[in-house]
């Protein structure tokens, strides 16, 4: 999965932001993650465990970050 960055000009560089279908696993980005950095959804769905987006709570590379889904979409 290729994430897309964007950096939150408000916040600065303490978090950024990036796009893509689903938080990072294992081996799939090289990319350090930082606590706060966010994951959006870029095809969100109805239905499911559809989250609009995932926030880093362990910082660490790739898949050894730890990210929880945040705003669950419902039916």
């Amino acid at each position: 999965m290729a994430l897309l960055p964007y950096e939150d000009p408000i916040r600065g560089n303490t978090c950024k932001r990036f796009y893509g279908t689903a938080a990072p696993g294992a081996g799939e980005d090289e990319y350090t993650f930082a606590v706060g950095d966010e994951v959006i959804n870029s095809v969100p769905a109805a239905g499911g465990a559809t989250y609009y987006g995932w926030v880093c709570t362990t910082s660490g590379i790739g898949g050894a970050a730890v990210f929880k889904g945040f705003g669950l979409i419902a039916v």
